[in-house]
Formats: C-alpha cells, sequence, structure tokens
C-alpha cells in the first residue's frame, strides 16, 4: 500500500510528488498513516479555544497514534468523533478519519471525510494529497494527478522576499544513533533574516519520521544560542508533528544574524533524508555521522518537486574518519527552491 514517510514505491514513482503520508519528500503514501514533507514550514495550525483544550486534543492524538499502530482502528475512529466534539474543524481528526477509512477499505467514506477537510482548508497540501490518495485507490487517475499537481503548486510558490522572515543558511546534521533501527538525532541549524515591516515572535517547523512516535518520545528542543525557548505542538500525527517556537526577544524587522537549532530524534529505516529547500535560502550543508558498521556509499540528489524527477548530485564529498564512526560533510552555496535535496546512505 502506501510506502512508509516519504518513501516512494516504484509503483506510485509515477506520482513524483508525495501524498500526504509518505512523502518523497515525505510525501508520497504510506500504508501507515499521515505526513507531510519533511519541511521547515508549517501550513496550517488549529486554533483551539483554550489551552485545556489544546492539552486535552494532543493527549488523545498521542492514544490514536498508539491505537493505530496496533490497528485498533475502531477504537481509534471514536476518539476522532470525541475530537470533533471540542472542534468539529480539527484538522488532524479528518485526517485522521480519513485515513482509517482508507485503511478499512471505505474508501467512499474516506472521501466524503476528505471532502469535509477541504471545504474548511483548501490550501493545505496534506488534504490536497490524500484526497488524490484516495482517488488513484478509487481508480480516477486523472483526478488524482489534478489534486497532486494543486498541492505541488501550493508548496512551491515562494514567499514574497518582503514577507515575513528567510532562513538565509541551513546546516542539517544527522547523526545516526542504531545502525539497526536507524534510529537519528537530527538538528536543523538555521540562520534567519526579517524581511518583513512587523517584529516576528515564533519560529514555526514541521518534521517527519519513518516510525510512528508520540510528541514526548522525541525529545524535541528548540534554542537560541543557549536559550531553550517555549515550544507547541500544532499538528500532532504519528509521523508528523508540526510545532511553534516562542521566541524570548522578537526578530526585529531588517534584522539578520538570528540562529536557531531544532533538535529531536526519530527512525530514519529507509536510509535516507529529504529536505525541502525555502525560497531565498543561500547555503544548505548537511553534515551526516554515520557508525562504522553502515559507513559506505553516501549520494545526494535533487528532486524536482513538480516532476518529482530524481537527479544525481556530481560532487566531491567531504570524509573524515573520526574512528567509531565517519563524517560526511556536503555544502551547497546556491540551492534551488524548487527543489528538495536528498542525502542517502
Amino acid at each position: 500500500m502506501l510506502a512508509s514517510l516519504g518513501k516512494n514505491n516504484d509503483a506510485l514513482e509515477c506520482f513524483n510528488i508525495a501524498i500526504a503520508i509518505n512523502p518523497d519528500y515525505k510525501d508520497t503514501v504510506n500504508s501507515t498513516l499521515p505526513n507531510t514533507t519533511k519541511k521547515n514550514k508549517i501550513e496550517t495550525q488549529n486554533v483551539y479555544k483554550n489551552e485545556e483544550d489544546y492539552k486535552k486534543i494532543n493527549k488523545i492524538l498521542d492514544e490514536i497514534t498508539r491505537l493505530l499502530k496496533s490497528k485498533e482502528y475502531v477504537m481509534a475512529l471514536s476518539l476522532c468523533d470525541k475530537i470533533m466534539e471540542i472542534d468539529s474543524k480539527d484538522c488532524n481528526a479528518l485526517i485522521f478519519k480519513a485515513f482509517i477509512f482508507f485503511e478499512l477499505g471505505r474508501l467512499y467514506y474516506a472521501l466524503y471525510t476528505i471532502n469535509k477537510g477541504i471545504e474548511i482548508y483548501s490550501d493545505v497540501p496534506i488534504v490536497l494529497r490524500w484526497k488524490a490518495r484516495i482517488l488513484a485507490e478509487l481508480g480516477k487517475s486523472e483526478e488524482s494527478k489534478e489534486y497532486l499537481l494543486k498541492a505541488a503548486q501550493l508548496e512551491s510558490v515562494p514567499p514574497s522576499a518582503h514577507e515575513g522572515f528567510v532562513v538565509d543558511k541551513i546546516e542539517l546534521i544527522l547523526e545516526i544513533k542504531d545502525p539497526v533501527t536507524m534510529l537519528t538525532h537530527h538538528s536543523w541549524i538555521w540562520e534567519v533574516i526579517n524581511r518583513s515591516s512587523t517584529a516576528i515572535g515564533s519560529v514555526s517547523y514541521s518534521i517527519c519520521g519513518d516510525s510512528p512516535r508520540s510528541f514526548e518520545q522525541l525529545g524535541l528542543h528548540v534554542r537560541e544560542n543557549n536559550d531553550e525557548l517555549e515550544v507547541e505542538n500544532h499538528l500532532n500525527l504519528p509521523y508528523q508533528k508540526d510545532i511553534v517556537a516562542w521566541l524570548k526577544e522578537p526578530i526585529m524587522p531588517d534584522q539578520a544574524g538570528r540562529h536557531f537549532t531544532l533538535e529531536y530524534e526519530w527512525e530514519e529505516s529507509d536510509r535516507y533524508y529529504q529536505y525541502d529547500v525555502p525560497a531565498y535560502c543561500n547555503l544548505l550543508r548537511y553534515i551526516l555521522l554515520l557508525p562504522k558498521e553502515i559507513q559506505g556509499n553516501v549520494k545526494f540528489f535533487k528532486i524536482n518537486k513538480e516532476t518529482g524527477e530524481k537527479i544525481p548530485i556530481e560532487t566531491k564529498l567531504n570524509n573524515t574518519d573520526l574512528g567509531s564512526k565517519s563524517e560526511v560533510t556536503w555544502t551547497n552555496t546556491s540551492p534551488e527552491p524548487n527543489y528538495a535535496y536528498r542525502a542517502e546512505w
């Protein structure tokens, strides 16, 4: 059925751009639960009436993750309904319900549910990709491709250089902690510029992994220099978390040189990592720390986000022997915003 988190099955590669659960920028289809892409920006978030609702819904979502992992679909479906009693427009619950109906083979129920989601979230790529997946399973391939294209177009439109902040430099450090499960410690280091006319008080992230994890299992931290930032989890799916980190001091208009580090641990069992480069980024650097058990042929590719074409990057890598592990570094000083960049090991 679906590949896990962003790993396109050969049979699905004709769809190129991923369908919500398993993206090949982690966006394709996965027989395990919905995801969005491995990228840096929240596309939507639920606004809860109060802090109590927020905590209650996140607790239920973690329980749904556990139930889906053990394929207890009926109980998971009842918990989705419980969330919708709190917030009838909750994006997480709508996507989960569509996924559960999909897994149970009740495709028209899945389609009905995701259509309700599109009525509310018509410009959210993950919802559009889910509809594409369901339509494909129903044999409506042309209509499915239309929704994939809509999702890809939404994700490929660069923001104005005068709106929001620009992630000017990105360093991705991937340390493989377990050569069997591919448990990986991820560090994203951003240097940002505020090109808006107002102060910015938060930074948003979207992260994915290859196995279901609760928010608590991630060991997630966001820091500015050595200062820990307060984090809120706004999208809590088993294979994806969207978070907001609140800054202690706002980024003022035209301010540059602020550095933020996101750290978390998640499995990369398919032995690749793919990052969707934002517009106006001037440097992308990968650093892979590989244990000796899996040292070998590291390769890099760029993925066209509209066509899904996978293009090998012919460049010399910087390899350093650290004894029990090796360090592989690759740097791109002119990443293209229409591409995602992928490391395989």
